[in-house]
């Protein structure tokens, strides 16, 4: 499982990755921009400014996509979500209030005589 869920984290931390590379270039041209005096200090400032939050915004919706798909290949395979295993604990947790209700009932005894076994 850990194999799983570390060939689809790959892309995702790839593209992070390349954003962060990205932006610390992008950095680096606007301050030699700056330095030569071909943009002043505060339209370098809003430059970077803008493209931050875009990069924020990338990766909001690239980790959108890298989750949903993520969701969508545990579905195909097949494997049961963190959901499907609390709605599973719920019914569990419910079947055996009411099994151990009906034992009280009963005078203790097992129900229809079969031997239950505590987990």
């Amino acid at each position: 499982m850990a194999d799983l869920a570390e060939l689809l984290a790959r892309p995702f931390l790839f593209a992070l990755g390349a954003m962060a590379l990205t932006g610390d270039k992008l950095r680096q041209f606007i301050e030699q921009a700056v330095a030569r005096g071909e943009i002043s200090t505060e339209e370098g400032k809003s430059l970077l400014s803008k493209f931050s939050e875009k990069i924020e915004e990338e990766k909001r919706n690239l980790e959108s996509r890298i989750s949903e798909q993520i969701r969508n290949s545990l579905q195909g395979a097949g494997l049961a979500t963190k959901n499907d295993f609390e709605l599973l604990r719920a019914r569990i947790d419910a079947l055996e209030s009411r099994l151990a209700r009906l034992e009280a009932q009963s005078g203790g005894e097992p129900i229809a005589g079969q031997d239950v076994k505590e987990s």
